[in-house]
């Protein structure tokens, strides 16, 4: 009941918080919507970097998940003030860019992501081991993404592919690898990508959708071609 009740304050405590804005205010701001699609290692370190409920205060979950990350990566957890505030941009700019005023706001927006993510893959690259290639692979995947998102359609490929390779259970590379195969033009390759991610899902209905995703590809690809 104790449990239960701090959550519901923590959760209060976060729709409080101000927004930050895209002119640089305090980049420990965050709203709540944008705090619940956060890995829960980068809620457990947010919870923490804000203030709301340090140490005892922390909701036991993101205390587990934040102690748990911090075990895995050692000395590396000190450079998550670096990913986990790219991940909240990264956010906000799906969220938002249509209403950010051009095209050099938005660039603006993604170089800094993209900066904060080169710095934690380059200052950790060399400690990753077997129990924390996962994380490893999701900062690479989130590098994709933004790559794929300012238009860098091969560095976008590059760390999709280089995500799966460090680690191969992690599904969103693979998904991701199969938007950037389709959208340049590849639909074959995007194929043979889903098809191999479907031994790793976790649950019959997300297979379906891999395999649902596959079928419609494969349609798209026999489908006869007009004539005049």
């Amino acid at each position: 009941m104790k449990t239960k009740l701090f959550v519901s304050f923590f959760f209060a405590y976060v729709l409080l918080l101000p927004s930050a804005g895209w002119g640089g205010r305090d980049k420990y701001s965050i709203d709540a919507s944008t705090f619940l699609r956060l890995p829960k290692h980068c809620q457990g370190w947010f919870a923490g970097a804000v203030g709301a409920g340090k140490a005892e205060g922390l909701p036991v979950d993101l205390r587990e998940y934040e102690v748990d990350l911090r075990k895995q990566l050692g000395a590396a957890s000190i450079f998550m003030n670096h990913y986990c505030p790219a991940l909240v941009d990264l956010i906000r700019f799906e969220n938002y860019r249509s209403k950010m005023l051009n095209d050099e706001e938005k660039t603006r927006t993604l170089m800094r992501v993209l900066k904060q993510m080169n710095y934690q893959l380059n200052q950790t690259g060399a400690g990753w081991n077997k129990s924390n290639a996962w994380f490893h692979a999701e900062v690479m995947k989130n590098r994709a993404y933004t790559y794929q998102l300012m238009g860098d359609n091969q560095s976008a490929i590059n760390d999709y592919s280089q995500s799966i390779k460090i680690y191969p259970p992690y599904l969103p590379a693979y998904w991701g690898l199969a938007d950037m195969y389709e959208q340049t033009g590849q639909p074959n390759d995007a194929v043979g990508v889903l098809q191999k991610a479907v031994q790793y899902a976790r649950s019959q209905k997300f297979a379906q959708k891999i395999n649902e995703r596959i079928a419609k590809l494969q349609a798209s690809i026999n489908k006869p071609v007009e004539t005049q």
